[in-house]
């Protein structure tokens, strides 16, 4: 039976089979894929075996059992698979994530943070680790009734939304000025969480005002001419 065994088998579980056969030992859960033969795919099999001898103690073969698990084995290949292709974007995505200025936030239904970015901390006055599976939206709200607010609006999206002049909270407990835009998580139709990307806009805001106070003078000085 040896030569039905495809090489790409564990070569220790086949090299234990191996002793266990030469010595008469029983065995369970021998696992091995057939060769390929006459174009036919090989088969991974699990076997039991199990010594007979006579009465005068001369060894007559094996009796045993034999499964085909081949469609077992290839689901949990194709699930590792799909596992490491999920890590390796997961990876991807989370260096794509941290390399941005940006601060991005995940929210669950919970107003619980799944993901800070570290943008998003430093911009809180935050370390990640001290966001990550805490509500969230209390610590960044100007206020309780801001915080009433991103709740509401958050926790309830069906499309995107943007607000581009909004205010959060940091953690002294200045105001930071921010535009953001918020997209809802959704699985099977089901809003499930929110993934939050914000900006600094403090430059913007004072720029804004540095404008409006020119103006004003200016239709003021135009006003004291007349």
């Amino acid at each position: 039976r040896d030569e039905m065994i495809a090489d790409d088998s564990d070569p220790e579980a086949r090299r234990q089979n191996l002793e266990d056969l030469a010595a008469r030992r029983p065995f369970r859960n021998f696992v091995y894929r057939t060769k390929v033969l006459g174009g036919e795919i090989g088969r991974v099999l699990r076997v039991n075996g199990k010594p007979v001898f006579t009465e005068a103690g001369e060894f007559l073969g094996y009796r045993g059992t034999a499964s085909d698990i081949t469609e077992e084995i290839d689901a949990e290949e194709r699930l590792k698979a799909t596992q490491a292709e999920i890590e390796r974007l997961a990876q991807r995505n989370a260096s794509i994530l941290e390399s941005v200025d940006d601060g991005i936030l995940g929210i669950d239904l919970n107003g619980n943070a799944t993901f800070v970015n570290r943008a998003a901390a430093r911009l809180l006055g935050y370390d990640p680790s001290e966001l990550v599976g805490e509500e969230i939206l209390p610590l960044m709200a100007p206020d309780l009734d801001g915080a009433r607010t991103l709740y509401r609006v958050l926790l309830r999206l069906d499309d995107p939304v943007r607000d581009d002049a909004a205010s959060f909270r940091r953690r002294d407990g200045s105001i930071l000025p921010v535009e953001y835009i918020a997209s809802p998580v959704m699985e099977k139709g089901h809003q499930v969480g929110v993934v939050l990307g914000f900006r600094d806009i403090t430059q913007r805001r004072m720029v804004e005002r540095q404008m409006r106070e020119a103006k004003d003078a200016a239709e003021a000085g135009n006003r004291a001419k007349s």
